[in-house]
């Protein structure tokens, strides 16, 4: 077989070209590389269901998976928020149940069976003075706070969905690339699907009778009652 001469002009050409396929190949590399915040927080009005399942034969104890912010009876929890009011019903392995109402810093907590017992309490920051009956929230997604640019492993698809990828010893999650909220949370003691969706078109409004109790409650803290 002959080969035939390549000339210095159509050398210079074919390097030129694959030049540019590495510098196209390294833009859209950096273009897919994600940007902080890794996971976005809450905000606005959204709607949010989360599934749990549980692998058998995980080692860690239930305090430790409390200390790491892992729940260990919920199955699902649906979330809605629209306006100023959000509502998260949560549903638990034995069964019950609870709802949490969300007004600015208040939380109106019914479990589902004793639906007449209603508790209200304030979530405060960290530098207000203590308050009766006070409650506390919990990060958004306690159990995605290892990721960090560190633990990218690249952008894959999970189901149909274009994703950031990141891994970290047994944690792996999906994160959605256009809106950075999560998809899917893997470890040795949970998993966690997030499906998201619009939120209703309609108010979400408290139940008759909170707003009562809750103008009740600030006059007590401000000790008019």
């Amino acid at each position: 077989m002959k080969t035939l001469p390549i000339s210095i002009q159509t050398l210079s050409l074919i390097l030129l070209a694959l030049g540019s396929q590495v510098r196209a190949q390294d833009s859209d590399s950096a273009q897919s590389a994600p940007s902080p915040p890794y996971v976005r927080a809450l905000s606005g009005d959204f709607a949010l269901v989360r599934k749990f399942s549980y692998p058998s034969g995980n080692s860690l104890t239930p305090e430790q998976k409390a200390e790491q912010g892992i729940p260990t009876n919920l199955t699902e929890v649906d979330a809605v928020k629209k306006g100023a009011v959000r509502k998260d019903t949560e549903h638990f392995l034995d069964g019950s149940g609870r709802t949490v109402w969300r007004v600015d810093a208040y939380r109106f907590i019914v479990y589902l069976a004793h639906p007449d017992e209603v508790t209200l309490n304030y979530a405060g920051g960290p530098n207000d003075s203590p308050l009766l009956g006070r409650y506390r929230d919990a990060a958004d997604f306690p159990e995605l706070d290892w990721i960090t640019a560190g633990t990218f492993q690249g952008v894959q698809m999970w189901q149909d969905k274009k994703c950031f990828a990141y891994k970290n010893g047994d944690d792996a999650a999906w994160i959605d690339f256009a809106t950075h909220l999560p998809l899917y949370y893997s470890s040795k003691t949970v998993q966690i699907t997030y499906t998201w969706s619009n939120p209703p078109d309609e108010p979400l409004n408290l139940p008759a009778g909170y707003l009562e109790k809750l103008n009740k409650y600030k006059r007590a803290m401000r000790g008019q009652d």
